[in-house]
C-alpha cells in the first residue's frame, strides 16, 4: 500500500492517465490536420512506432508522449495537469469531431487494429472518385441508381462521401439527389475496405465493403470493385432494411456496358435459373452467339419448378397456427440466395470484358 492506493490501483491510474494523454494527442492530430505518417516523420520514427505509442499498443514513456505533444505544439505540462484534474478519465465520446466523421471511432478502430491514416501504404491506389451503380431498392423501380463516390484526405483519415441521383438516364439533368459524408478504414488481416455514410438530410447511415486488392506501385489506382451496400429500401411507404451490390468504377459506363452490368448488380447465387419464355427473349433481344446458346442447351437440367408469390399465403395467417413454420420451411428450400459474397474472378472478368473497351 502506498499513500491508501494498492499497486493495482495505482497501476490503474497510471493506465488512464496515459490514455488520456494518448486521447489528447489523437484531437490535437485531428485538429491540426496531421497525419501518423507525417509526425513519424517529425520525430524521426517508424509510422508503425508512432501508430502504437499513441493507440495504446506499445508502453510509451511520459517521455516520448512529451515529445509527440511538442511536435504537435502543445503544452505538455499544462495537458498533464488538466488531465489530473478530469481524475485521469478520458471521455473520448465527449469532443466534438469535424463533419468528415466521428473521430472518436477513429480511436477505437487505431485500438483494433484497423488502418485509417491515408498515408498508409494500404491506401496506395485507393482514393478519387468512383462512378458507382446498384439497383433500385425499391421494388417497384427496375432503374439503375447512379453516383459518385469520392475518397480523399482530410484530417488525417481518409474522408468519403458520396452523391447519388436517382435517374432513368445518364443524360437527365434532373433528378432526386442523396449527399452522404463519412469515412474509410481498411482491415489489412481481413482484405477488405469498409465505408461508413451518413446521410444527415435522410437521417440515414449505409455501410459499404469491398475486397482490398494492394497496389504497391504509387502511379497505379484501383480501377473497378463490386462492393456490398447495407442501407434501407427507398419505397417511400415502406422502407425495410436491405442489402445490395454496388459497382465502383473510375470510368463512367457506356449505356451499353451498364445494360451488361445490371446482371452482376443482382445478388449471388451459384446457380441461374430462367424461364424458358425469359430464355427465348433473351436469346432474340441480346443475340446470344451460337457457341454459346449451344453449350447451354447441352449443359442447362430441365426441371419441374412451383412459382409462388408469398402475398399469396399470407390468408392461412388468419387459420393456420403452423403457417409461420410451414412458410419458414418453404423458404429453406427456396432457391433464394443465402449470400453475396462477391468474388475477385468477376471483378477482373468486368474489368476485362467491360472496361477495357472504354476509354479512359
Amino acid at each position: 500500500m502506498k499513500n491508501g492506493l494498492s499497486i493495482n490501483q495505482e497501476r490503474d491510474s497510471y493506465g488512464l492517465l496515459m490514455e488520456a494523454l494518448r486521447d489528447r494527442i489523437n484531437r490535437a492530430m485531428h485538429d491540426n490536420g496531421m497525419t501518423q505518417k507525417a509526425l513519424a516523420a517529425k520525430a524521426g520514427l517508424s509510422q508503425s512506432t508512432v501508430s502504437n505509442m499513441i493507440s495504446g499498443k506499445k508502453e510509451a514513456t511520459i517521455k516520448e508522449i512529451f515529445t509527440l505533444m511538442e511536435l504537435l505544439d502543445m503544452e505538455p505540462l499544462k495537458v498533464l495537469a488538466d488531465c489530473i484534474d478530469d481524475a485521469s478519465v478520458p471521455d473520448s465520446l465527449a469532443y466534438d469531431a469535424k463533419p468528415t466523421g466521428p473521430a472518436p471511432l477513429d480511436r477505437l478502430l487505431c485500438l483494433d487494429g484497423f488502418i485509417t491514416d491515408p498515408g498508409a501504404e494500404e491506401f496506395h491506389g485507393q482514393a478519387g472518385e468512383f462512378h458507382t451503380y446498384f439497383l433500385a431498392t425499391n421494388r417497384y423501380d427496375d432503374s439503375c441508381v447512379r453516383g459518385i463516390l469520392r475518397l480523399e484526405e482530410k484530417y488525417g483519415r481518409c474522408a468519403a462521401s458520396l452523391e447519388l441521383v436517382a435517374e432513368a438516364e445518364p443524360t437527365k439533368e434532373q433528378g432526386e439527389k442523396k449527399l452522404y459524408h463519412g469515412f474509410a478504414v481498411i482491415s489489412s488481416k481481413q482484405k477488405a475496405v469498409y465505408i461508413l455514410l451518413a446521410g444527415n438530410d435522410v437521417s440515414e447511415l449505409c455501410f459499404l465493403s469491398y475486397p482490398h486488392q494492394a497496389i504497391l506501385a504509387k502511379r497505379r489506382r484501383l480501377e473497378c470493385t463490386m462492393a456490398v451496400a447495407a442501407t434501407v429500401s427507398s419505397g417511400a411507404d415502406s422502407r425495410r432494411p436491405t442489402i445490395h451490390r454496388m459497382f465502383l468504377s473510375r470510368r463512367a459506363l457506356t449505356a451499353e456496358a451498364e445494360e451488361q452490368i445490371r446482371g452482376q448488380l443482382k445478388l449471388n447465387h451459384s446457380s441461374i435459373m430462367i424461364l424458358k419464355k425469359d430464355f427465348l427473349a433473351v436469346c432474340a433481344e441480346a443475340s446470344l452467339s451460337p457457341e454459346f446458346i449451344d453449350r447451354f442447351m447441352k449443359a442447362c437440367k430441365t426441371a419441374e419448378y412451383y412459382e409462388i408469390d408469398e402475398g399469396s399465403l399470407k390468408e392461412l395467417e388468419k387459420t393456420s397456427h403452423t403457417y409461420f413454420r410451414d412458410l419458414s420451411f418453404l423458404r429453406k428450400y427456396s432457391t433464394a440466395p443465402k449470400n453475396n459474397k462477391i468474388h475477385t474472378g468477376t471483378i477482373g472478368d468486368i474489368f476485362r470484358y467491360i472496361l477495357s473497351e472504354i476509354p479512359h
